[in-house]
């Protein structure tokens, strides 16, 4: 009797997705997120106008959002995808 060629493997790892997805999701996201960087900074520098609010939300809400912009975009451009 002849060995049998050993069956294949009921499961396998998942297919690599294409590279050019993930390129084009980093690249999408970072453009999304650019306009809205735009606006926190220019909210943040008129914020500083004369006569604006003098307590500080606003100063606190632009740099807090834009913070949080650029640090996604950094994530999404520094991040290990595959």
């Amino acid at each position: 009797m002849e060995p049998q060629p050993p069956l294949p493997l009921e499961y396998a790892p998942p297919p690599k997705q294409r590279k050019a997805w993930r390129i084009l999701l980093i690249v999408v996201g970072n453009i999304m997120l650019l306009p809205v960087v735009a606006v926190c900074v220019f909210g943040f520098l008129a914020s500083f106008e004369p006569g604006a609010d003098p307590r500080h939300l606003f100063k606190v809400i632009y740099g807090a959002v834009g913070i949080t912009c650029i640090g996604t975009a950094g994530w999404l451009t520094s991040r290990r995808w595959g």
